[in-house]
């Protein structure tokens, strides 16, 4: 990059960079930087590079500037302009840094930007990271951000990671509310909601009533969490990671540890029946009815049809394990 110098340029001599940094647009901030641009004229100079046509030149930094004094109608007004010289690389690492220091554009454009900067110059994630200063990591993030179609506009980094991490029974829900309101809960209030659903299945767990495989499906099926999660989280539980902590100044109350919900009196009377998968299937089929008699029926049927299709060696060999 070599710097040329500081002078104003005609605003006609001037062209928007080649790719908009930013894919949504803040209405209202927009708003007022023509207000003030009206008043105090542009107060900051716009970084441009030379151009193949002579006395042409690419904004670089100031594109919203560059706008603004058009909707303000300034034809070939002269606009403060720091020119250089620099590559394609150059300039668009440099529009990528400066967007960044000032205030972050979207999640969206973010991803955007860096996912065309990767495709033109065949970067690698390192690469785009070492170039502006940021980790790998980060940069891995803002490009699952933009990919992930799922998540409504404007959904933050913070938001995203939030959701990831719940149960997908309450990201489900969350993103449901959030089409129908247009309001994305905090990542605060998103990991509260995940905690409480956390929090209620392990309030029906007891180390010395169930095992992992119980656990795991409780996970499943009360706090809405995907198989490998569920397992996840019931190989913790099972090495004492996930116990529930109770506050030293306030002793368990006996109606407290004697407690069970019926949901879960429910799923511990058919597993002593039925293998946990069995009665997961049977929960799936129902509609997630918690009905003892309902599930049952389900477990029946169900176990009915694998017989029915099950060949007579696979049959004789289940008889021989499971006869006493």
């Amino acid at each position: 990059m070599k710097f040329i110098t500081k002078c104003p340029v005609p605003r006609s001599k001037l062209r928007p960079f080649s790719v908009s940094m930013r894919l949504d647009k803040d209405e209202q901030s927009f708003q007022e930087l023509i207000n003030s641009i009206r008043a105090n004229g542009v107060e900051q100079d716009l970084i441009v590079r030379t151009t193949e046509t002579e006395n042409i030149f690419e904004v670089i930094d100031g594109n919203r500037r560059y706008e603004a004094t058009g909707n303000l109608g300034w034809g070939d007004a002269p606009l403060p302009c720091d020119i250089r010289e620099m590559t394609d690389k150059e300039a668009w690492t440099l529009a990528l840094r400066v967007n960044l220091l000032r205030a972050a554009p979207s999640p969206e454009s973010l991803g955007n930007f860096i996912q065309m900067m990767r495709m033109k110059f065949g970067w690698t994630q390192h690469e785009v990271s070492r170039q502006i200063g940021k980790s790998q990591s980060w940069v891995s993030r803002q490009e699952k951000l933009f990919q992930d179609k799922s998540l409504p506009s404007g959904t933050g980094e913070a938001q995203a990671r939030a959701l990831r991490g719940a149960p997908e029974k309450v990201r489900t829900t969350i993103l449901e509310e959030s089409n129908s309101t247009g309001i994305l809960p905090s990542a605060t209030e998103i990991r509260k909601r995940a905690e409480a659903r956390k929090a209620a299945v392990l309030e029906e767990l007891d180390h010395s009533k169930h095992d992992e495989e119980y656990a795991a499906f409780l996970f499943r099926v009360q706090g809405g969490y995907m198989e490998e999660e569920a397992k996840g989280l019931a190989s913790k539980w099972n090495r004492g990671e996930l116990e529930k902590k109770t506050p030293l100044d306030t002793p368990p109350r006996m109606s407290d540890l004697n407690r069970k919900s019926s949901i879960t009196r429910v799923f511990e009377q058919l597993t002593k029946y039925y293998p946990s998968e069995i009665v997961d299937t049977a929960s799936k089929t129902s509609g997630g009815s918690t009905n003892l008699e309902t599930l049952m029926r389900h477990c029946r049927r169900y176990i009915s049809e694998l017989n029915t299709q099950a060949s007579e060696e696979l049959k004789q060999r289940v008889l021989d394990q499971f006869m006493i």
